[in-house]
């Protein structure tokens, strides 16, 4: 082996003797299976570890910078990064015939890899694995609680894989956070939650598109900020000669273009407000270390880096009503020593811009949001895609290509037919000739893809930029509030500043578990807003937490009948007729949340526990495979019908040795079938 041809982390792995699984080409015998093309299979991966010195921090320095650079702070510059030997990751990989994807269970399921069937990734891979911020750099992780490298290296997670189709493999897996509750975590980004993080992986035969599906529960009787983002690493250099992964000395010609749904952009805190400027906005944009910024009011979402030189497109697609956040950031070269420069960083979010929480998740509910990527080749450079398809320019070559096969479909051009026939993304249709004016993809029955070339820019719709401007707002409380426990920017719910007697400041008293404080406040408000559903659920929530079930009852049953009704307070009226033993009522109020509110998850586990049949139960197992609370349920249905609890028993096992935050979550939902409710871990009392 030529080491002068590896990088330095290969190099330094091969030097000691160690297999480094991972690194080496997609498994033939995966990607031959013709009957069945999807396979997964757990191996691991052995990565050289480095540590950084901290040395040249001062005793009070600590708490100041574990707060703002998420507890790992960052040592005197020019601290030495040593290599301290190979590391062994558990890995998990789903094949099928087009591509390979690699997720690492213990590191957060991180999709650190994903290869085409000639090797070719998608994704940048950093080839270590290291204990400073941000951790890990590679493929996609997902950032929660904290939107920016939220989750930590060694962050375990409870995983199942699943077919959910005869052709189709999903990874779920699923993670608390409720552990992380001393005052150092406090300060450390907000690693504490009593929210819950999941994610599907899933692949389907003959697709092109990877997703990547992030749930966000919040099991609480008050409503909480909503902030989940992820991050997509995608490589900065791609080249006929190859891909720069690792640290290497770069050597190709940097060529890559950015591409999308992207018209306005701001630096951090919504600063510098502009146009997008495509040449600006550029990684061969000069700069002294690194760029860095979000895009405003994204309306399509699709975007993405092009490589001219290869003809090599990586594509992301969401919902923007779901997740609008774009974040881009690349690291310029000529910057400090030893620093990456070979990955454009994508970040996607629930919000426009890093440090302004825009919205509520409400008790019980469940967000959920999916992101979809393709690395698609010889199609030119995107001028439009979505779901359906894409059209991609060329030069004078215009390229139209469906994710799904087709066999019959049409691109016209300014209201003309210029090609036909079957259609995929391999066999695209291509015409050459002028590549300006309306472009459609399409079939007998429905438009697939329309473009238009030039693209023209959108006009910045005024209630979003106000949206995301109140929640960079730092004079209103509910910005603090929606932080959660990040400390971002000196912003914590703890420091939302509400006056009098407020809401507000009620469900900061709940959180905080201040229940008499929060009660005395919640009767000041209800003497002038006895109309108010949510004030009533709060002090439903105070006296169901201290085992007053009667208050709790008639506090609960005020929140749903009040002149602005709280729906969400049915979970803990059920839960309190589980304390008198009225199994019916549970079921009546439990039903009726369901049908008003069926985005309500906590409502969905315990109507299922409380089901006369397993039907239910079963539903669940099947959606949320790695939820170890699900698994309980399940198991739980089938010993009161007589059923055989071994399977169920056998998972359940195997999802507490993974997850170890499992077992006081499904502690805390046992209590609640007895008509208990149990407030998860909540930070350390304020000193």
């Amino acid at each position: 082996m030529n080491l002068d041809n590896i990088t330095p982390y290969r190099k330094a792995m091969v030097l000691l003797g160690v297999m480094t699984m991972g690194f080496g080409e997609i498994s033939s015998e995966a990607l031959n299976q013709n009957s069945n093309p999807t396979s997964w299979k757990k191996t691991e991966l052995i990565l050289p570890s480095f540590t950084q010195k901290k040395k040249g921090m001062k005793k009070g320095d600590q708490g100041k910078r574990a707060m703002f650079n998420g507890g790992a702070w960052f040592p005197a510059k020019g601290a030495p990064r040593q290599f301290s030997g190979p590391q062994s990751l558990p890995m998990v990989t789903l094949s099928h015939g087009l591509f390979e994807v690699d997720i690492l269970p213990e590191q957060a399921s991180v999709v650190s890899r994903v290869r085409n069937r000639d090797g070719m990734d998608w994704f940048y891979f950093e080839e270590r694995i290291k204990d400073w911020i941000p951790w890990w750099e590679s493929g996609v992780k997902a950032s929660f609680p904290f939107m920016e490298h939220g989750i930590r290296e060694r962050q375990p997670s409870a995983w199942q894989v699943i077919r959910p189709t005869n052709q189709s493999l999903r990874y779920s897996s699923w993670m608390e956070f409720s552990r992380h509750h001393s005052l150092k975590e406090s300060v450390q980004f907000g690693r504490h939650s009593n929210m819950i993080l999941e994610q599907d992986v899933e692949v389907r035969a003959n697709d092109p598109r990877l997703r990547i599906t992030y749930r966000v529960t919040n099991p609480m009787p008050y409503r909480q900020g909503l902030q989940c983002w992820n991050d997509a690493f995608w490589p900065r250099y791609h080249h006929p000669k190859g891909i720069v992964q690792g640290n290497v000395k770069i050597s190709y010609p940097d060529d890559a273009e950015l591409f999308g749904d992207m018209d306005w952009a701001s630096d951090h805190l919504g600063q510098k407000f502009q146009s997008f400027n495509p040449k600006k906005h550029n990684p061969r944009s000069p700069g002294k270390y690194a760029y860095s910024f979000f895009i405003w009011d994204v309306q399509e979402g699709w975007t993405g880096v092009y490589y001219p030189s290869v003809d090599v497109a990586r594509i992301r697609l969401v919902d923007p009503k779901k997740a609008p956040g774009t974040k881009w950031w690349w690291r310029t070269p000529g910057g400090q020593d030893d620093v990456n420069h070979n990955f454009i960083e994508m970040w996607g979010g629930t919000d426009h811009v890093f440090e302004g929480v825009e919205r509520w998740l409400a008790p019980g509910h469940q967000w959920e949001a999916t992101w979809t990527y393709l690395t698609l080749e010889g199609l030119g450079k995107p001028i439009k895609v979505n779901e359906d398809g894409m059209i991609g320019l060329k030069g004078n070559r215009i390229s139209a290509a469906t994710f799904n096969r087709v066999d019959k479909a049409e691109l016209w051009v300014d209201g003309k037919k210029v090609a036909e026939g079957p259609c995929d993304h391999l066999h695209p249709l291509v015409v050459e000739g002028e590549n300006s004016g309306e472009m459609i993809l399409k079939t007998d029955q429905q438009v697939l893809v329309k473009a238009e070339h030039p693209r023209q820019a959108t006009p910045l719709r005024q209630e979003m930029k106000k949206q995301i401007e109140d929640a960079l707002n730092y004079e209103l409380p509910e910005g603090w509030e929606k932080q959660g426990n990040q400390h971002t920017r000196g912003r914590f719910f703890r420091n939302a500043r509400y006056g009098g007697a407020t809401l507000g400041r009620a469900r900061v008293h709940v959180r905080n578990g201040h229940l008499k404080a929060a009660l005395k406040t919640l009767d000041a408000i209800l003497e002038t807003m006895p109309e108010s559903g949510e004030a009533w659920h709060l002090r439903g929530a105070c006296h169901a937490e201290l085992g007053q079930v009667q208050e709790a009852i008639q506090a609960l049953e005020q929140a749903i009948q009040a002149q602005q009704p709280e729906p969400e307070a049915a979970f803990l009226l059920a839960v309190m007729f589980l304390a008198k033993g009225e199994q019916e009522q549970s079921r009546k109020w439990l039903e009726q949340l369901v049908q008003i509110q069926p985005l309500h998850h906590e409502a969905k586990l315990l109507k299922a526990f409380l089901s006369e049949n397993d039907t239910l139960a079963r539903q669940l197992t099947h959606r949320y495979p790695a939820d170890p609370r699900v698994r309980w349920i399940s198991k739980k249905v089938a010993e009161r019908l007589k059923k055989n609890p071994s399977q169920d028993e056998k998972i359940l096992k195997t999802l507490l040795q993974q997850e170890p935050g499992a077992h006081l979550r499904i502690k805390e939902f046992e209590e609640l079938t007895a008509g208990r409710f149990i407030h998860p871990q909540r930070l350390d009392p304020e000193g």
